[in-house]
């Protein structure tokens, strides 16, 4: 049994992973190269040029422990607490904030944002409760190499 600190560490890591990915919509896309891009010159600064800040999309292995860590949430019954952690566990991958305020979550499922914290800490305990330890040990040991 994990403690529902770091399991919830590990939700905003995949939300942030998830953010991460290279998604511009469900249409086609335009003309563009299939150059790989490449890292920003430190000499070039975010903030010195019109160039926005880019992070590189996660790796394989990485969208994989992804897909574990957000299989998790399926163990819980409530679908209102599942989405209460879905939508808590998305955080900006650039500044560390999270997408979802407590009161906005609370207005979106019509409840008071103390009583969304109380279902999300419940969810995280289910879950830290109920999850299969062969997954549990290797989130762990991914997150803590």
């Amino acid at each position: 049994m994990t403690d529902p600190d770091n399991i919830q560490s590990w939700l905003e890591w995949a939300g942030k992973s998830l953010l991460l990915l290279p998604v511009k919509g469900c249409k086609p896309g335009s003309y563009r190269s299939f150059w790989p891009d490449f890292p920003p010159d430190p000499n070039e600064a975010y903030g010195y040029n019109q160039q926005s800040l880019k992070l590189s999309p996660p790796s394989a292995e990485e969208i994989g422990k992804m897909d574990l860590v957000f299989e998790l949430i399926l163990l819980i019954p409530d679908e209102r607490t599942r989405r209460i952690i879905q939508a808590r566990s998305l955080v900006a991958p650039i500044s560390s904030k999270h997408i979802w305020s407590w009161a906005r979550i609370g207005r979106l499922i019509h409840l008071d944002r103390r009583s969304v914290r109380r279902l999300h800490y419940q969810g995280l305990v289910y879950i830290s409760k109920h999850s299969d330890p062969c997954k549990v040990d290797v989130l762990t040991a991914f997150f803590n190499r």
